[in-house]
């Protein structure tokens, strides 16, 4: 081809064509789809940061606009002319909003929040009330010292220390322990000590569920709830029966036994009491792990003994319960209740009460084991005592209310499904699971207070200290349950 003297090269036209692509492509970059997506994004996270004020839906908004900024970001990033002429101001801004979605997300359920000091006022100060200081005093001792064992104490009358949550409830945070959680948490200062299926006793922290130490049962699932005195923490598993140092984890010493199962220890008096279930009741010295005495009894043992007033009380699958001196074994009187004995006894008013799978709950002299009333309501859930009231999951469906004196119902609490789980009392209020949920429910009429719903069936009981329910559930995770109303908000 003949070129012209105005002409360009070929050459030179091809680079010309190709550098008018460059800047429409520069243009189209920096206003275009690519960046687009971030602009939209943008919107989404700051108006859900908003107006959202932590709800589901906001967090869904916060999540869509996330991704819109994320999305634009990775498209632009291939283009450094856009990124030049439109991604700093883009980047900037989507910057700022992915921030605060940052932030936004690690406070979605009130977890954590700023606390603002308080302004001072000087101020003369008043004398203190002493019987305010008293109580308070006695509530702080009773926080410090927790649940530290299955049932709240010795006598398993499933009282808490408390408080419970004020407000709605709220997850403070949730942890999975690697399977369904059957032992129930106990809580002493600010350690929680749990069983888990995947066969160790963790310490974990009750402010934010970290694991402090681990302790490996031998790969037996912990069906055990521990029990904690004196710096020990007690818990069984397989064949034997642990003592742990509650600070480390490091073993003290371990007591050979027939197989442990369900039953948790009680510790009362400096001995650990702990039955099997090939029908064994062990006293063990707490701090030695020798044994001082073991009964065999008929009939294998799946509940946890209860002590009071010096005396043991068990029960077992053949419908029995027993009673035994508590420093020599030595028996003190049996009765048969009937059906299956998978609940602990606990003990009041001079009065064992048990519960088995006839269905039945029954009342029995303490130091006699003579029948005084027994109704047709029962299961598997360890009956609690507050004054002259038992309260009581049954396989019913429901939690009932009883009248200490002569067994007639209350009232009735309906679940929906079978109460596995052992109530917890803290002053009007029981804490119970029936089904996948935790119920929060009046003691005075049974009414509700508020409910909270996990992933699966709830077979362990709760631990209520310091206003907040420790749970676990059948979904492997273990929940720290607040209030709304116990939120840290910032001074105005």
């Amino acid at each position: 081809m003949t070129q012209s003297q105005f002409s360009l090269p070929d050459y030179l036209l091809v680079a010309q064509e190709r550098d008018a692509e460059e800047r429409r492509r520069r243009l189209s970059g920096a206003s275009g789809p690519d960046s687009g997506l971030v602009w939209l994004g943008v919107p989404f996270a700051v108006g859900a940061l908003i107006f959202s004020d932590g709800s589901a839906v906001g967090a869904s908004f916060l999540g869509f606009g996330l991704l819109l900024i994320i999305a634009g970001f990775f498209r632009i990033r291939r283009d450094r002319h856009a990124m030049a002429r439109a991604g700093m101001a883009t980047t900037a801004v989507g910057a700022v909003a992915l921030g605060a979605v940052v932030l936004q997300l690690l406070d979605l359920d009130g977890t954590t929040e700023v606390v603002l000091p308080t302004p001072t006022t000087v101020a003369p100060t008043p004398s203190p009330d002493p019987t305010e200081t008293t109580a308070d005093a006695r509530q702080s001792a009773a926080v410090a010292a927790g649940v530290p064992m299955f049932r709240g104490g010795p006598d398993h009358t499933g009282q808490h220390p408390g408080p419970g949550p004020s407000g709605r409830p709220e997850s403070r945070w949730k942890i999975h322990t690697g399977g369904e959680v059957y032992s129930s948490p106990i809580v002493v200062g600010e350690t929680i000590y749990l069983g888990t299926k995947s066969g160790f006793l963790t310490a974990l922290a009750t402010a934010t569920g970290d694991e402090r130490w681990r302790f490996d049962l031998g790969g037996y699932i912990a069906r055990s709830t521990p029990a904690v005195a004196d710096g020990t923490v007690y818990v069984g598993a397989g064949y034997a029966l642990f003592a742990l140092d509650t600070a480390t984890g490091v073993e003290r010493w371990r007591f050979p036994t027939r197989f442990v199962g369900t039953t948790s220890p009680t510790v009362a008096n400096g001995l650990v009491f702990i039955g099997t279930q090939e029908g064994h009741l062990y006293a063990i010295d707490a701090q030695t792990g020798t044994e001082r005495w073991h009964s065999e009894l008929r009939g294998l043992v799946f509940d946890s003994p209860a002590v009071a007033n010096g005396v043991v009380y068990v029960g077992t699958d053949e419908g029995k319960v027993y009673a035994v001196v508590a420093e020599t074994g030595k028996p003190v009187w049996e009765a048969l209740v009937g059906g299956e004995i998978y609940a602990s006894p606990a003990v009041a008013n001079d009065t064992v009460y048990v519960a088995s799978t006839t269905p039945a709950l029954v009342a029995l002299d303490a130091g006699s084991g003579d029948e005084r009333w027994r109704t047709a309501i029962g299961g598997e859930s360890s009956p609690a005592i507050a004054g002259q009231t038992v309260y009581v999951g049954s396989n019913d469906n429901g939690l009932y209310a009883i009248d200490a004196s002569t067994g007639k119902p209350r009232w009735l609490f309906p679940t929906g499904q079978a109460v596995t789980s052992s109530p917890a009392i803290v002053n009007t209020t029981i804490y119970v699971g029936g089904g996948a949920t935790l119920y929060a429910v009046d003691t005075a009429d049974g009414s509700a207070r508020w409910s909270f719903p996990t992933g699966d069936s709830i077979s362990a009981s709760p631990a209520v200290v310091g206003g907040i329910v420790y749970m676990g559930s059948d979904d492997g995770y273990l929940y720290a349950i607040a209030g709304s109303g116990d939120r840290r908000t910032a001074a105005t």
